[in-house]
């Protein structure tokens, strides 16, 4: 994030908690986005990645209890009144799901659909939203689009539905678009499709986006920033090429690790040990002690502060280890990516 863009953020989280009854879900969470911006967030299934944009947009039942602030645009999203907040979401924030087959409606035409979001949001006609339904359809490289508009979803395949869900994302013409792992129902050649068709809507449209993934591989691609979730926080946050060529965190570096890599050849790769700890069974200080290789006497005291890693303002992590875990090679960061 540039200077300008942590002075006057897009959207900014400050000491942002979720908790369910069984335990906490996100546990302090502090993060802001600028205008344009390419956001990575990584981490294991239940780490809070995921709640934490589903709390932020309203979109947890009752029994979600959500403390702290999220403002988008300078308009805090917590006390926004509901109405408002529904025009918000599909509008100047767009959100698309991992699996889009159970996102839209089987009984549905896929454009009647997109033309919904057009009507409400931008107030169009039902000849103007047809008309843009296929302009958006031939935006994100649906072919023949005139025609496929009137089809059912279960008429296409999962990668074209899934650009489906990116032109109804679009259609509220969007200032950020947060992605929730956007590719994972997708085979390896459809992924990359998806990817770059979102790297380059990004450039194109001076959009926001969030990539929400488990896999480092795929944020690496196009975000311009990455940040790790563990266990309900985040454990480290920096520039994408330096976050995989140093990680200060040793979970970050043990992802990193535990990634295939190409042109490595064969070999084992090194898991991490242990398992993520549950959010009603919390360890004292720092959660990742248990499984970390690194770890010491005061990591079981006291939950470490989230800090600037020594000589980067711009790579910040929570950890008492205050340099570099690991260091790898531009080769090596080039094969993982």
């Amino acid at each position: 994030m540039t200077e300008a863009g942590a002075a006057h953020p897009l959207l900014r989280f400050d000491d942002f908690h979720v908790r369910f009854p069984r335990g906490p879900a996100v546990r302090g969470i502090d993060l802001s986005l600028s205008k344009g911006e390419a956001l990575g967030i990584v981490g294991e299934s239940g780490s809070g990645k995921s709640v934490t944009w589903l709390a932020a947009l309203g979109l947890l039942g009752p029994a979600a209890q959500i403390t702290g602030s999220v403002r988008f645009d300078d308009q805090d999203l917590r006390t926004m009144p509901a109405g408002r907040l529904a025009r918000l979401r599909g509008g100047r924030i767009a959100l698309i799901s991992q699996d889009p087959m159970s996102a839209l409606n089987p009984v549905q035409r896929v454009g009647r659909q997109i033309a919904e979001v057009l009507r409400l949001h931008r107030g169009l006609s039902k000849t103007e939203a047809r008309r843009e339904t296929i302009r958006l359809f031939d935006q994100v490289g649906i072919p023949d689009a005139r025609n496929r508009v009137d089809l059912f979803p279960h008429e296409l395949s999962g990668g074209q539905n899934q650009r489906v869900m990116i032109a109804m994302a679009l259609a509220g013409q969007p200032d950020l678009l947060v992605a929730d792992e956007p590719t994972t129902a997708l085979d390896v050649t459809i992924q990359a499709q998806i990817l770059t068709l979102l790297d380059d809507l990004r450039r194109d449209l001076g959009m926001a986006l969030v990539l929400i993934s488990h896999d480092l591989a795929v944020v690496g691609e196009l975000c311009d920033r990455i940040s790790v979730f563990y266990a309900g926080r985040i454990v480290e946050s920096a520039p994408m090429g330096r976050l995989l060529r140093a990680p200060a965190h040793p979970y970050t570096a043990g992802l990193i690790a535990a990634a295939p890599r190409l042109g490595r050849g064969r070999g084992t790769l090194t898991p991490i040990p242990g398992q993520v700890p549950d959010p009603w069974n919390m360890p004292k200080g720092c959660a990742f002690a248990p499984r970390c290789l690194h770890v010491r006497a005061d990591c079981t005291h006291a939950q470490p502060d989230f800090a600037p890693v020594a000589g980067h303002r711009s790579h910040l992590s929570a950890c008492v280890l205050s340099t570099p875990a690991q260091t790898l090679t531009p080769e090596q960061t080039d094969a993982l990516t």
